[in-house]
Formats: C-alpha cells, structure tokens, sequence
C-alpha cells in the first residue's frame, strides 16, 4: 500500500543525510525496491521537481536529440504499459518532460482547457506511478519542496492521497516554511502520512559529532569541541564546516601519516562561521580563482553543464 512521510527541518539539520543513509540500507536490504529523487530549486519553473525525478527514471539526459528522446520515452513507457495503448499516455506525461508528441482527436478536444488538461494529467501521472510500481516497489523523493510552486505542491499533494494499492513510498523533504504554506500537507494520505520533524543537536550529541570530525587529531582538546558545539548551534552541517574552517586556520594540520596536529594559539584568529551563509562564503572564498570561476560558470548553467 502507498504510504508517505514527510521529514521537516531547518537548512543544514541533516534531511537529506537521513533520506540517503536510508535508501542505502534499503537497496542494501531488498535489491528489488527502485528509488528516483527530484530537487526542487529555487525560483524554478513549476513542475521542474516531478520532471527531474521523472528524467532519472528513464534515464533521460539533457542535450540529447529530441527524437531520439521519444523514441527512447516511447519504448520504455510501452514497455512498462505492456499492450495497453500508449498514445494518450505518451502525450500527457511527457508534458512533464516537455517532449511532445502527435496528437489524437481526444487529445486536440482536450489541449484547449488548460485546467481539464491539467487535471487529466495528473491522473495519468498517478496511474503510470501505480503501474510502474507492479513491476516492483517505489521509493519516489521529492528535496526541497519548500522551493516548490504551489502547483507543484498541489499535484504532489494529489499523488500521495490518490494513489492506490500499489507499493510506493512517498517522501517528502523540505523546511519548515513548506508547513507555513500548507498547514494541512500531512494530512494528504490520511493515517499513512508520517511527519518527522528534525531539530538540531543536543550539546551532548553535537560534542560526540565533534568529536568523531576531529577524530584524526587523537587526544582532542576540549577548547575545539566546546567552541565548535557553540558556534553550530546543533546544526550538523555548520559542525563540519567549523572543521574546514579550522583547517582553513591552520588551527589544525593535516600530517603525512593521516593525522592531524593541532595548534590552539591560533584558535582566537581563526574566523569562525556564525551561519549557514557565513559558513557556504568562507568555502567558496577559499576556491581558487579557476575554481571559484567554474563554480560560477557552473551555478548559471544548472546541474548538467560541460567543461
């Protein structure tokens, strides 16, 4: 049966560290389970997340020939339909990919009503989502969704209350403003809607975080592990940013034999990140400057680009 959970939790508190340690133990544990994640990005165009997750399961690249795209959409959709007809479907998910293909007079009395299309596709989406599931179980992630458009929001929304009898598991990944918008989010599924909301570190288990980080140091001072544990505020992310920044200060160095020596006069001149953005413009302050201009060429081209 479909279930769904949705984990909630600031920037840098470890969801997708949490999806990811969990999908590999599943593939660890049952071969047969197929996982496909999509990324919402900010400012994105609407659906991008859907059609990203749906690219990642044809395997579908950017810059390939369009035909050849269909053909190879064509294929891989008749072959999970078996001999049902292909052609409404062909037209109505790829929309969500943007390959288009001929149209049937059902089609042509439909494409003139954008909402009737709409809700027509969605349902098409839901059935193939149910079909593709019988070969054998789904785990469909969608990250981010509080960048999400709210027709994405809503046509998710639709997928993990309508769909049935089908072995998929629904998760959702987002920050807390995504409940801001939609209060009622997880009440899409009913009782197999899960919501896990993640919250920072305790002091305890950050200094053991700390601690592990700092590991190749040995015998590590208290000093590194309490101001790290301060200056993190519990955020797992920030923690392991407070190593390379110590790194980046030379309060600790790396030795030929794997370890590393540590300097703690340097400590009160190292320049320590306050916040996430602090800690992200300390690491690209650090690039090199063919670094740093790959990085920008790279983050204007999205996530395919070629050197």
């Amino acid at each position: 049966q479909p279930q769904s959970v949705t984990i909630v939790g600031a920037a840098g508190i470890g969801k997708t560290r949490l999806v990811t340690e969990f999908l590999t133990r599943v593939r660890e544990k049952d071969r047969r389970v197929r996982s496909h994640r999509g990324i919402a990005r900010e400012n994105g165009p609407a659906f991008s997340v859907v059609q990203r997750l749906l690219k990642a399961r044809f395997g579908i690249l950017e810059g390939h020939d369009p035909e050849q795209l269909r053909e190879q959409f064509r294929t891989k959709v008749s072959e999970i339909l078996g001999d049902r007809r292909v052609t409404e479907f062909l037209h109505f998910l790829g929309a969500f990919l943007d390959l288009k293909f001929p149209e049937s007079p059902f089609i042509k009395a439909v494409e003139d009503d954008p909402e009737q299309f709409g809700r027509i596709a969605r349902a098409v989406l839901r059935r193939f989502v149910e079909v593709d599931a019988e070969k054998s179980p789904l785990i469909l992630t969608f990250e981010d969704l509080h960048w999400a458009t709210d027709d994405t929001l809503d046509l998710i929304e639709y997928l993990s209350a309508a769909t049935k009898d089908a072995p998929v598991l629904f998760i959702h990944v987002a920050r807390p403003e995504l409940l801001a918008r939609k209060p009622d989010w997880s009440l899409a599924g009913g009782a197999a809607h899960v919501r896990i909301e993640l919250g920072p570190r305790g002091a305890d288990d950050a200094a053991t975080l700390m601690e592990r980080l700092l590991s190749p140091v040995g015998e590590v001072p208290d000093e590194l592990v309490e101001t790290a544990v301060d200056m993190a505020g519990g955020s797992p992310y920030l923690l392991e940013q407070m190593v390379r920044t110590y790194a980046e200060s030379r309060v600790i160095v790396a030795k030929g034999d794997g370890s590393w020596s540590v300097d703690l006069g340097k400590l009160d001149d190292a320049q320590l990140p306050l916040t996430m953005e602090d800690a992200i413009t300390a690491r690209i302050a650090s690039l090199a400057p063919a670094e740093r201009n790959l990085l920008e060429m790279a983050a204007t081209m999205g996530g395919v680009f070629w050197l």
